[in-house]
């Protein structure tokens, strides 16, 4: 395989640093994890913070908590737990763009390109004679754009904020960092088929033949469903056996996919030239199709956002092989990381006499600080594989 040009626009020492880093308190934290008197010490400050936090909790409750956060070794616990809290609730929010988005891995941000082998080498074989001989085929790869990003951010807290009888901000901050975590990922996603003036032109356009402008009706869904089926494999020729499975739209447009897609007949007015007898079946509602609403398309669509809708195949299946289905954009993630990761900054100042800061891993400014880093990375793929409409037309 040739070796893939790198288009280096920043520090590859800065990058291969800041993995390197992530990866080494990966293996760090899961190493302290295996630690039974770690496992028993983390236990017993998970009891304290959960009923500090609890709907009964009492003086003495919250007492003993900011006492316990005055001891080194039970700052490390908390902010493991405030890990375990945002990873949990993270793995809790599965978000509905994984139905319509291949998920892959990376390990290497510098790269910008993606190779598939998609293409070619499956055409309808050739009839050989009894001693052959047996004709070569190949496949040919194609190259496709790929870029990747360091997605984080720091949330901070002061020792007096800590310390206050009201911290349901604390409390919360396992489920903001994982819903930025989760926010961050949706972005990724949608921007890889979404621009801010519509669909987006690398993977949509009118010489792909998928791309139209109808409102979304049943009769433009049945010319977009056409349109994606009629695509052929473009070295070979062959059919793709392509479908459509998703119908994704914005929060606007919910309500009239619903109305279509569950609507089990369809009308239409009669004319002098053409009497179409009334009703007609509905035969877009029988095809299979699931809505996905994104709520991010108005969001990045600054010009079409409530009014295009998208049509996608399933990445993960294909009617003819029952799997590797054909993607139209995959989001990828870093190796090794099942989630976002999760650091803490280690404490400024020690004690006089020796030992760790007693209040726990503070700036020198008395600040506690967490940050959250999730990379990601993505590339757009088979422009067969999706529809768009901007619905701008009449």
């Amino acid at each position: 395989m040739q070796t893939m040009e790198v288009e280096r626009t920043f520090s590859l020492e800065s990058v291969q640093t800041d993995l390197r880093d992530v990866m080494q308190a990966v293996a760090a934290r899961e190493g302290r994890h295996q630690s039974e008197s770690y496992q028993r010490g983390l236990q017993e400050a998970a009891a304290i913070y959960a009923r500090a936090i609890g709907p009964n909790a009492t003086r003495t409750d919250m007492r003993v908590f900011r006492e316990s956060l005055g001891q080194a070794e039970f700052a490390s616990y908390f902010s493991d737990i405030i890990d375990r809290g945002t990873f949990a609730r993270y793995q809790a929010w599965v978000p509905d763009w994984r139905k319509y988005v291949k998920v892959g891995s990376f390990g290497d941000l510098l790269r910008n390109k993606r190779r598939t082998q998609w293409g070619g080498g499956n055409q309808v074989l050739n009839r050989v004679g009894e001693n052959g001989p047996y004709p070569q085929r190949g496949i040919e790869p194609r190259d496709f754009e790929w870029k990747g990003y360091k997605y984080g951010a720091d949330f901070a807290a002061s020792w007096e904020f800590i310390l206050a009888d009201d911290f349901d901000e604390l409390r919360n901050l396992p489920d903001v960092m994982a819903s930025a975590a989760r926010n961050s990922e949706a972005f990724e996603a949608t921007s890889l088929h979404v621009q801010s003036t519509g669909p987006h032109s690398s993977l949509y356009s009118v010489q792909n033949g998928n791309l139209g402008t109808a409102p979304l009706t049943i009769e433009a869904l049945q010319a977009a469903i056409t349109a994606m089926t009629q695509h052929r494999d473009p070295v070979s020729g062959v059919p793709i056996f392509n479908r459509p499975k998703y119908l994704v739209v914005p929060p606007a447009l919910e309500l009239v996919a619903m109305e279509i897609l569950q609507s089990l007949t369809m009308a239409y007015a009669a004319t002098a030239a053409s009497a179409v007898p009334l009703p007609t079946v509905n035969v877009v509602a029988k095809f299979g199709l699931e809505i996905v609403v994104n709520p991010w398309l108005p969001i990045i669509d600054n010009t079409s956002g409530d009014t295009a809708w998208y049509l996608f195949s399933d990445p993960n299946s294909n009617p003819l092989t029952g799997a590797g289905g054909l993607a139209a954009i995959e989001l990828d993630f870093l190796r090794g990381l099942s989630g976002p990761l999760l650091l803490v900054k280690k404490a400024q100042f020690q004690q006089v006499g020796g030992g760790e800061d007693p209040r726990g891993p503070l700036s020198d400014m008395d600040v506690a600080s967490w940050r959250v880093i999730h990379p990601l990375g993505g590339s757009r793929l088979f422009f067969e594989a999706t529809y768009a409409s901007t619905g701008a037309g009449s």
